[in-house]
Formats: C-alpha cells, sequence, structure tokens
C-alpha cells in the first residue's frame, strides 16, 4: 500500500494462510512463513519470490537479523514434528542454504514458538510462545538465556523499540506489556 492507503499490488505465492512476515532494514526484501510448510524470500519491487524453503510443519515466525545476513524463523509443532527455532545464513538470496547455522527444539521443553526477533547487535533472539512466556536465546549455542512470563495466554506480535532497550508483546488475554530487553523484566501492562 502506498502512503496514501492506495493499493500497488499483491504478492502471490503461498497456498495456505500467512501466518508472519518481516522486511529486511533496506526494503529490498521481505520473508513471509505459511501454513502451506514454506518460507519464502521476496523481492520488493518486482512482487517474485526469489526463494522458496520447504519445511517440514508451518512456519510461524520470520525475522531478518538487524545485518540482514541472516533469518531466524520458527516452525509448528505438528504431525510428529516438535516446534523449532532455526537461524539460516542469508547472504545470497538468490542461493540460500537451507541447512541452519542454530538449530534448537523448542517443544516439549516449552510450549510452541508463534514469533521470533532479534535483540540488539543480533546477539540473541526472542521468541514469543503459546503459553504467554518470552525466551531469550543465545543464537550462537541455541541455548535459553531468560523466560519472561506475565501472560496468561499465546503471544500474537511482539516489536522491539527503535533503541533496541525495551519490547513490547501484545497477547491473546487482551494486554500488551512493555519489558526490559535486557533481563525481560516486565516493565509496564496496558
Amino acid at each position: 500500500y502506498s502512503i496514501n492507503g492506495e493499493r500497488l499490488g499483491s504478492y502471490d505465492g503461498h497456498s495456505g494462510t500467512v501466518w508472519c512476515i518481516d522486511v529486511k532494514w533496506d526494503s529490498s526484501l521481505f520473508i513471509s512463513g505459511s501454513a502451506d510448510q514454506t518460507m519464502r524470500i521476496w523481492d520488493v519491487e518486482t512482487g517474485t519470490s526469489n526463494t522458496t524453503l520447504e519445511m517440514k510443519t508451518s512456519v510461524r515466525g520470520v525475522s531478518f537479523s538487524y545485518s540482514g545476513t541472516m533469518i531466524a524463523y520458527t516452525t509448528d509443532k505438528m504431525m510428529g514434528h516438535n516446534s523449532e527455532l532455526n537461524i539460516i545464513d542469508v547472504r545470497e538470496p538468490n542461493n540460500v542454504d537451507s541447512t541452519p547455522i542454530m538449530k534448537t527444539q523448542v517443544t516439549p521443553t516449552y510450549t510452541k514458538a508463534l514469533s521470533v526477533l532479534w535483540g540488539p547487535l543480533d546477539e540473541y533472539v526472542v521468541t514469543g510462545h503459546e503459553d504467554g512466556s518470552i525466551i531469550k536465546w543465545d543464537m550462537r549455542t541455541g541455548k535459553e538465556i531468560q523466560v519472561g512470563q506475565e501472560h496468561s495466554k499465546q503471544i500474537k506480535d511482539m516489536q522491539l523499540s527503535h533503541d533496541g532497550m525495551m519490547l513490547i508483546t501484545a497477547s491473546k488475554d487482551t494486554t500488551a506489556r512493555l519489558w526490559d530487553i535486557s533481563n525481560l523484566e516486565a516493565m509496564k501492562m496496558y
């Protein structure tokens, strides 16, 4: 859509519900994750899908790193597969190796991850979960760093402040919470 609300075009390619999208910092590419068990990398200007990555289950959360060279994504727990958090290298968006450089199983230890975003300086990722928790993960090791639990129902969306110091979560419990990203301490409820 344009700045005045005019529809400029559509991105056609998925055959199932699109659960998530994220735009690269320079607005050249965006990624989408879908219930059709694919993640696509799109050229924003032309509307073409450069790359389609096949998954074993639905893709629930996607996020470009701030450098734009990595993508973190989460998958559903279904069909005998656990929910996973994966990070892939996308320095060559037309020739992406789908082998994760970091992979960790989210379930059965935690409930499935529905959203993901990168922390400041690409040092960690944060996932929002079905039970209302948020988890900070070390992107190099795949190990949990911290867990925050203030929501009583699933996290629907998360956004990081421009300065990277705070995180806001929106939940199906009809509240939004502002968090200190450094320690996952809830600062305010809306």
